[in-house]
């Protein structure tokens, strides 16, 4: 198990920003179990999920209860547990090899969100929110892991 960081009641946690009409929403890895190896590097598939949202002016009934918020969150919630994802802590699967080979020089000074390719990097343009809000994603980062 890794270290939470929201209490014992996460286990996992990769998280991402989805917004939708009347607020964002954080989604959280809560579970997951390792799938193989990669280059010595464990491999995990998300198993369990939790959308949480964030609206200060609103509270969770209120959100819950507008219809196109409720339609939204069922089609996020339909798609994460339709979708198979893999995601390493310690490895960028989103590069070949070779290319992480040849950058290697150029990528130690990245943090892992700069170097990612992001064709294949899980919903960057709702993480970009995250990345650039000011936090040390960096730290955030390695206490996720």
């Amino acid at each position: 198990m890794h270290p939470n960081f929201l209490g014992d009641f996460y286990e996992h946690s990769s998280l991402t920003f989805r917004p939708f009409l009347a607020a964002d929403f954080l989604i959280l890895i809560t579970d997951s179990e390792v799938q193989g190896h990669l280059v010595g590097h464990e491999v995990y598939r998300a198993t369990q999920y939790k959308v949480l949202p964030i609206a200060p002016h609103l509270t969770t009934t209120q959100l819950l209860n507008h219809p196109i918020e409720k339609r939204l969150l069922a089609l996020v919630h339909s798609h994460l547990y339709s979708a198979t994802l893999h995601y390493s802590y310690t490895c960028d699967m989103t590069r070949r090899m070779q290319a992480q080979w040849v950058d290697q020089e150029m990528d130690a000074s990245k943090a892992p969100w700069e170097a990612a390719d992001t064709r294949f990097f899980w919903n960057y343009h709702v993480s970009t929110k995250l990345i650039h809000s000011g936090l040390d994603v960096r730290t955030l980062s390695h206490s996720l892991a």
